[in-house]
């Protein structure tokens, strides 16, 4: 009683924020109209290694104004009444973090977007998970202690292996320390590492190049652009405008509630760089996937399994598609990643959809589901020291799931159904062969929905997969 009391008087002292949060989209809106409507877009970035690599350095305006219109609005309940929730869950000790296990650890690392960092190791008869893909240093005091997570449920086997090289298996008395560990660096590196590449330089690139590129009644422009709206917008709001992920520990920071992970902006945005031209330095690799996917791993079977489905559909459309559109598109993105010509048309338009969809989508929800009920962000108790799940502060908690209701999920609008299998936004022609192709893609994604419930490894509904990066 006195908790639902707390949270409607938190609800109702947020709602001045909320006006507040009104007024500045209004504002943004019309300041919107008055900028370039810029070609540019996408532009070579200088990486910590010396290379290049593609990014979006530029909104233009309708681009801008689409994503005010249509993206904007959908983060003002989790800033306003989300945040109340979270404030209200905090100050009645309703907020710690449940204490994993290894049937937790299992889930994160094999069928959930902890998997990217997993893969099987012949030589040692094992699972290993690698965090060395977190390139961005934490601030000082905070740990990341373990580089490797080695296991085999099989042979009972689990083992992690700290920066000094020293192993701490299952039997080791401070076990449980070492999973809470590893729950706190799954927490901090899915969105700030391993989920890099999903996000930036080929879905960037591709929704530069539809939107500049081809006329708006062309075939290849009405397939892709439901799967490349918002993304420029986005991704250049996740580097360089940074509302959540340039940090520090100046008061103004700490009192900001989604401002949860203890890395500097500009160390976050080195990382991004960094992790992503790692990933496309050899585009070969890149279109490898889902194939090159290790289905032993449940999440690789799911996200493979996806992708057959939506290479069918590509197939249907291909032949309808014009060639000279292609290779506009083709031009455009080889300039920028050099080796996308190592992929054909169905190859690479089916990749992009899979990979802003459902990719994108399951790497975002599979970890914001774990992550609310066991992730934190805050350790700074340095192995092999013991670490109760206990001494988790609460104002941490408090702040991650504020920022996961705000950036980690999906928040929906009303008026634009973003859902993959929702066939009529590519605006193909009422009864064409076309439009009977996408009927029949959504159809296929429905039966392949049931049937990985049927098998249990239903590990996002395709009610939740959303079209393209656009949160």
């Amino acid at each position: 009683m006195l908790y639902q009391i707390t949270v409607t008087l938190l609800k109702g002292l947020s709602l001045p924020f909320k006006l507040l949060l009104n007024r500045t989209l209004s504002k943004a809106i019309i300041r919107a109209k008055t900028i370039t409507n810029s070609k540019k877009i996408i532009q070579q970035v200088d990486t910590p290694h010396g290379r290049k690599i593609a990014m979006t350095l530029e909104v233009p305006r309708d681009l801008e104004l689409d994503f005010l219109n249509y993206r904007s609005e959908t983060y003002l309940p989790p800033m306003t009444t989300g945040v109340a929730e979270e404030l209200a869950l905090m100050l009645h000790k309703r907020n710690h973090p449940k204490v994993a296990n290894l049937d937790i650890l299992m889930q994160m690392f094999l069928s959930s977007s902890g998997a990217l960092m997993t893969r099987w190791s012949d030589s040692e008869d094992c699972y290993v998970t690698s965090f060395e893909v977190m390139k961005a240093p934490l601030w000082k005091g905070h740990v990341f202690d373990i580089t490797h997570f080695k296991f085999s449920p099989k042979r009972d086997f689990y083992c992690a292996i700290d920066k000094s090289g020293n192993s701490y298996d299952s039997q080791h008395a401070n076990w449980q320390s070492i999973i809470n560990h590893l729950v706190y660096q799954y927490t901090i590196a899915i969105p700030m590492a391993s989920h890099n590449w999903v996000h930036f330089a080929y879905p960037d690139s591709f929704s530069a190049a539809v939107f500049r590129k081809l006329s708006r009644d062309s075939v290849l422009y009405k397939l892709l652009y439901p799967h490349t709206r918002f993304t420029n917008r986005i991704n250049y709001q996740a580097v360089y405008t940074q509302l959540s992920t340039d940090n520090t520990p100046s008061l103004k920071n700490r009192l900001t509630p989604w401002k949860c992970f203890p890395l500097y902006g500009e160390d976050f945005r080195q990382g991004i760089l960094e992790n992503t031209s790692n990933h496309y330095v050899d585009m070969k690799h890149h279109f490898s996937f889902p194939e090159s996917m290790d289905t032993r791993i449940p999440y690789f079977d799911f996200l493979k399994r996806y992708y057959l489905v939506i290479e069918k559909f590509v197939s249907q459309v291909a032949p309808h598609i014009d060639q000279q559109d292609y290779q506009k598109v083709a031009a455009y993105m080889e300039e920028r990643l050099p080796g996308f010509q190592y992929a054909d048309l169905v190859k690479s338009l089916s990749l992009l959809i899979w990979q802003v969809s459902v990719l994108h989508t399951v790497e975002h929800m599979s970890y914001y589901q774990l992550a609310m009920e066991y992730g934190f962000s805050d350790l700074q108790s340095p192995l092999p020291n013991t670490f109760s799940i206990d001494e988790v502060p609460r104002y941490n908690r408090f702040k991650l799931r504020s920022f996961l209701k705000v950036f980690g999920r999906f928040n929906s609008n009303n008026i634009l159904d973003q859902r993959l299998d929702n066939y009529k936004s590519y605006q193909f022609e009422p009864d064409s062969t076309l439009e009977n192709a996408a009927r029949q893609f959504a159809e296929a994604l429905k039966t392949l929905d049931n049937d990985l419930h049927q098998e249990k490894n239903d590990i996002l509904p395709l009610d939740e997969i959303v079209q393209s990066v656009c949160f």
